[in-house]
């Protein structure tokens, strides 16, 4: 039976969720807490959790049947059920960017996901961690200077508080609801509502390889498969399965 799990404090949800997997934690379970003092993104990337303000919440995912080929495929899923329920909660609507960021036009990113997969002896030991970090009532200026001009909260969209544990609520129903149509086979009815909210389609952006190396071009999409398109200015096509991208100013 899943549960979920209150604190107040911890390193990272994410590393306590996989504590907790390894014990045995049954799908669907979850751990919130109020504070992060070592939040983590993608690519290492550190997650500014200030307490009380946001919501940072870890859930466990058990793939069943799922081929360990579309594990990563959660991320979108989890990416479309955040923008899905935000968007219920304010009546605004979001933008994603590939492959696990949510924006608001004018305001910058207000949520992040860090989806994880951890291999056991056969797929049917293995577990997903679903990591949500969304900034729900913190003040622009409370944002550390590097992040403060891309980063947003519901409150600088709203202009209201809302209460975290009714946002948790709202995500987690709607993270489970996701997955288990992932689950049942219909991720191209996922990936066509995620295609809707792509903030990256047909605009200039820019792709920093895993090796360092920097791709530009107009981004054209996300595949089936869930990999990313990029058209250089040579017209040859990249297929982006790692690494960063991040949209080039005019």
């Amino acid at each position: 039976m899943s549960q979920i799990i209150r604190i107040a404090e911890t390193a990272s949800t994410n590393i306590l969720a996989k504590e907790y997997a390894r014990a045995g934690a049954d799908h669907g379970s979850a751990i919130i807490a109020e504070n992060q003092t070592a939040g983590r993104g993608r690519l290492g990337k550190q997650w500014q959790s200030i307490r009380g303000t946001g919501l940072y919440c870890s859930i466990i995912i058990r793939p069943q049947q799922l081929p360990r080929t579309e594990y990563h495929k959660l991320t979108l899923v989890t990416g479309l059920a955040v923008a899905l329920s935000l968007e219920f909660l304010t009546a605004k609507s979001f933008q994603l960017k590939w492959p696990n960021d949510v924006y608001y036009k004018g305001v910058g990113k207000c949520a992040g996901i860090l989806c994880e997969s951890v291999l056991g002896t056969n797929p049917r030991s293995d577990y997903l961690i679903a990591g949500i970090g969304i900034n729900v009532n913190t003040r622009q200026e409370e944002f550390d200077a590097e992040v403060a001009g891309r980063a947003g909260s519901l409150f600088s969209i709203t202009g209201e508080e809302l209460c975290i544990d009714h946002v948790f609520n709202s995500v987690y129903e709607q993270i489970l609801a996701q997955v288990d149509e992932f689950f049942s086979g219909n991720f191209s009815s996922i990936l066509s509502q995620w295609r809707q909210r792509d903030m990256l389609a047909g605009r200039k952006s820019c792709w920093l390889t895993m090796a360092g190396e920097s791709v530009e071009g107009i981004a054209e999409g996300v595949s089936s498969s869930g990999q990313l398109y990029i058209r250089d200015a040579s017209g040859e096509r990249h297929e982006v399965l790692s690494g960063d991208v991040q949209l080039v100013r005019a």
